[in-house]
């Protein structure tokens, strides 16, 4: 590794982490025990891209967590949809600190299976926590949806992603029921961070939540899109009267930018946005320096707590 290759908050900042970087210092295993810098245990495919970040750098996509830290208050709910095993609903309980609700949507039956024993795991620990995971893809309306495995599945479990129309090339395909947001917490008052990871299919995510959306009901929503902008999935945002940022990874912490702006990011990292209807709140909790996140701690921006 080169010297830049070091100079990352993820080191700077734990520096066991870059001891076990440059040493090798981890089993080569399917599995891993992880243990995050706010001391919550996950267990992840060692190999996979998800394994390979949080066993290197203790989380993944650090601008994204840190905006998700920071966005969290405690007792609040946060829905995570795409949520692969765990690692965002993982991040949203390190900020709950114990009270408050979670609910996580994975469609992959395999990669459900490591989620649900993640969040068996997490209540447990935190029996005032309301964790709940759905095995099911949330959509536009109910019914089934073909799940495609595309080539490298094994080494990115969140690759994985719905075919409106299959091609003939091979690739495993699965049938999985479908849902949509509305329908699944229609018990649920208020969603107070939404984050959406669907591999290009966020859009048709957010318009299975259209009342939530319409009446006013979710804060937040954090979102990947493959596209740039505007979107499919931001114009839907916009006409229901949010503001959207995309969130850009700076050395000395996350900042808010235009949606459009061109900004330089790495080659793996996906590109990422904020829709708010707080604006005010989101900009004030995005304004201060540093990485909270990798300490466990809330920044000063944000509600003051102790980590798990």
């Amino acid at each position: 590794m080169s010297l830049l290759g070091w100079a990352k908050p993820e080191y700077l900042l734990q520096p066991r982490r870059l001891l076990r970087r440059m040493t090798r210092q981890w089993l080569d295993t399917e599995f891993a025990d992880v243990c995050l810098p706010w001391g919550l245990p996950i267990r992840v495919p060692a190999t996979n891209a998800l394994g390979r970040a949080l066993r290197r750098f203790g989380l993944y996509d650090l601008a994204v967590s840190e905006t998700l830290w920071r966005l969290i208050d405690p007792g609040e709910t946060v829905a995570d949809v795409g949520a692969n095993v765990g690692y965002t609903a993982a991040v949203a309980v390190g900020r709950l600190r114990g009270t408050g609700t979670v609910f996580c949507f994975e469609a992959h039956p395999k990669v459900f299976e490591e989620l649900r024993d993640n969040l068996a795991r997490w209540r447990q620990l935190l029996p005032g926590l309301c964790l709940e995971c759905f095995h099911v893809a949330l959509s536009e309306a109910t019914g089934t949806l073909i799940l495609s495995e595309p080539p490298g599945f094994e080494r990115d479990w969140s690759s994985a992603r719905v075919e409106s129309h299959p091609p003939n090339d091979g690739q495993g395909r699965l049938e999985v029921p479908a849902a949509t947001l509305d329908a699944s917490l229609a018990h649920v008052h208020a969603i107070h961070v939404l984050k959406v990871d669907v591999e290009g299919y966020e859009a048709k995510v957010l318009a299975g939540g259209r009342r939530f959306l319409r009446d006013h009901r979710v804060r937040d929503v954090i979102f990947e899109d493959h596209n740039e902008y505007p979107t499919l999935a931001s114009n839907l945002l916009e006409g229901y009267g949010y503001k959207v940022y995309r969130v850009h990874k700076r050395f000395f912490g996350p900042q808010l930018v235009s949606p459009d702006a061109l900004v330089q990011r790495s080659n793996w990292e996906p590109t990422n946005f904020l829709a708010t209807r707080d604006v005010d709140r989101a900009r004030e909790r995005l304004s201060a320096r540093g990485w909270s996140i990798l300490r466990g701690k809330s920044s000063s921006a944000s509600s003051a707590g102790d980590p798990v």
